[in-house]
């Protein structure tokens, strides 16, 4: 899928603190391992999974969800 491809050439970046959107049909659930943010919308076929998985990690999103980034 899209998001395998571009989560896989950030991690050659560095770090990535979060993933939000629609992740449609994913299910390589590894690559979410180590990421802090983790927020599955619209679109996601396998949110409950995603969720159940990373229950610290993930948050419910929509339409006026906001996140704070600080240093």
């Amino acid at each position: 899928s899209g998001i395998n491809k571009i989560l896989n050439l950030a991690n050659k970046l560095g770090k990535i603190y979060g993933l939000m959107g629609g992740f449609h049909d994913f299910k390589e659930y590894s690559l979410l391992r180590n990421i802090n943010l983790i927020v599955p919308t619209h679109c996601t076929a396998n949110k409950k999974k995603i969720m159940s998985l990373f229950p610290k990690n993930c948050r419910e999103g929509g339409v006026g969800f906001q996140v704070d980034f600080q240093d």
